[in-house]
């Protein structure tokens, strides 16, 4: 059955690009819920059923794409699960695996094509770039001021985009980390299947004091510049990306104490997406998070007028 649904959101990949797209962020949620309920032997055979097949059907790249995206995501988190770990270490872990054997294969790609890395990627940033300067000129959005603005700053869009593909890459393996994790807590309950979660709310979830540091420390490093602002400003994505999710933590702890309709959740959550503000702002709760305090608030029983 895995192997079924697998297969069925790779053909819509194919078939349907947006469904496909939508569906694929969940491919590894099939491989860690047989990780965890058939065992690892059952795993590792599922990925290399999968993987052959890609081999086979689609070609070495295809394949190795999967294995290092969404086979050792799966495979390290369905570990942790297996050991009763923490939300955050299963999440960051199998996202650390991930984005690191990304890279490796990346290197070994690039290297079989002679090619550099930092030219590959800005390569690749600027097609991109171009799709979508090109997409809203046919779509005639914006004004032609605007336009003109993006295209004299196209070269260095693209700069800065390939300058910080790496947290980037490291940041999209936690999103799709965080949104499996929660998808095999929310299917597993459905079903009322016993997995060895480590009890906790992710409402009460708290960064380490110590992450405050390497946000100072990434901060200094994007204002030194250079070979060390560019490292620096890596650190700081994932950082804030951190302080974000530490963010709608607090939100999360709000809207249950004050037992909103599920209406607000989703209106709440579709326009801190949508808003570049309201991200901010999220980002900004994280981070005082740890002077405010602000689920103390949960000790305060809420009286509406």
């Amino acid at each position: 059955m895995p192997l079924v649904l697998i297969l069925g959101i790779l053909a819509l990949t194919v078939t349907v690009p947006f469904l496909g797209m939508v569906l694929g962020v969940l491919m590894p949620l099939p491989i860690i819920w047989t990780f965890v309920r058939g065992g690892r032997a059952q795993g590792v055979v599922l990925i290399g059923l999968v993987f052959l097949f890609l081999l086979i059907f689609a070609g070495d790249l295809p394949a190795r794409v999967f294995f290092a995206e969404y086979g050792v995501l799966a495979w390290v988190m369905a570990e942790g699960i297996r050991q009763s770990q923490p939300m955050d270490r299963c999440v960051f872990f199998s996202a650390l695996g991930s984005t690191a054997v990304s890279v490796l294969l990346l290197f070994v790609f690039l290297a079989e094509q002679d090619v550099g890395v930092s030219e590959f990627i800005e390569k690749q940033v600027s097609a991109q770039v171009q799709i979508t300067v090109d997409a809203m000129k046919s779509a005639q959005e914006g004004s032609s001021e605007d336009m003109l603005l993006l295209e004299k700053n196209f070269s260095s869009v693209a700069k800065l985009f390939s300058e910080i593909y790496p947290s980037l890459l490291l940041v999209g393996s936690l999103i799709m980390a965080l949104i499996n994790y929660f998808a095999l807590q929310f299917f597993a309950g459905k079903l009322e299947v016993l997995f060895p979660f480590c009890r906790e709310k992710f409402s009460e979830w708290n960064l380490p004091e110590s992450m405050v540091w390497f946000l100072l420390v990434s901060g200094a490093a994007v204002a030194l510049g250079g070979g060390l602002g560019s490292v620096g400003t890596n650190l700081l994505v994932v950082v804030l990306f951190a302080y974000f999710i530490q963010g709608v933590a607090v939100v999360v702890h709000f809207l249950q104490t004050r037992k909103f309709a599920r209406l607000i959740w989703f209106v709440t959550f579709f326009l801190i997406m949508l808003q570049p503000i309201l991200i901010g702002i999220t980002i900004g709760i994280g981070v005082f998070d740890l002077w405010a305090d602000f689920r103390k608030l949960r000790s305060i029983p809420f009286q509406s007028e």
